[in-house]
């Protein structure tokens, strides 16, 4: 996932902004962001 301390922050805020309080969606995205935590990012500006 994520190195540094901002990115961390970053993934985990894109993350329950995209999962809008669903759990499985979180899970979703929590994997997803396992894979590349960049596309977690991207998916949640583009949500905006």
């Amino acid at each position: 996932m994520a190195a540094s301390e901002y990115n961390l922050r970053n993934t985990r805020m894109a993350i329950l902004v995209l999962a809008k309080g669903d759990l499985a969606q979180l899970v979703h995205y929590t994997e997803r962001a396992k894979i590349d935590f960049r596309d977690v990012i991207m998916w949640a500006i583009e949500e905006k």
